[in-house]
């Protein structure tokens, strides 16, 4: 009778596996996320979305477009924006982290993503809105085309990435440090 190999042990080639149940978590925490600072604050994200305005804004203005911004409003020679809670990838940062939560991996690593991956996401977005805004100024009929699907697409493959390079540089690393240490 030969004996079946371990594959539950901590070889260099075991992947973590992803039950039913992190799965579970991981809608729960997207959709509590989204959701709950809703229910109990009328307008939660709207600090955040004048914090966008503000540097969006600056950054359109000093790069020589004409341009007003002021509370929520983005006022473009050939548009107007209203800065919306989905404008400020707050989902797109929900999902991050909920990814990088339910992924089995050490605290320290998770705070790591966290502390890098968010910042990033926020200067992802504001570099999609500069680029929105010259695209609004030389090609004003491909802007709404761009926002609405190049820029929705990129966005769910930039956080993909950046989940993937948090694995691949931070959790196998610290995998691989703590075997061989």
């Amino acid at each position: 009778m030969t004996k079946k190999p371990d594959t539950k042990g901590s070889g260099a080639n075991t992947r973590p596996r992803f039950p039913f149940w992190s799965f579970v978590l991981f809608v729960l925490l997207v959709l509590i996320g989204n959701n709950t600072p809703f229910w109990f604050f009328p307008e939660p994200t709207i600090p955040f979305q004048k914090f966008m305005v503000k540097i969006v804004g600056g950054l359109i203005e000093a790069s020589g477009l004409q341009v007003v911004h002021n509370g929520i409003h983005i006022t473009l020679k050939n548009g107007e924006w209203i800065m919306t809670a989905e404008c400020t990838a707050m989902s797109a940062m929900i999902v991050f982290v909920a990814f990088v939560l339910v992924y089995p991996s050490a605290l320290k690593a998770k705070g790591i993503a966290i502390l890098a991956g968010i910042p990033f996401l926020i200067l992802a977005n504001t570099l999609r809105l500069f680029s929105l805004a010259w695209l609004t100024e030389l090609f004003p009929k491909y802007a709404e085309f761009v926002h609405d699907y190049v820029w929705q697409v990129a966005f769910l493959i930039l956080i993909a990435l950046m989940w993937l390079l948090w694995i691949e540089m931070v959790v196998r690393h610290e995998r691989k440090t703590a075997v061989s240490g």
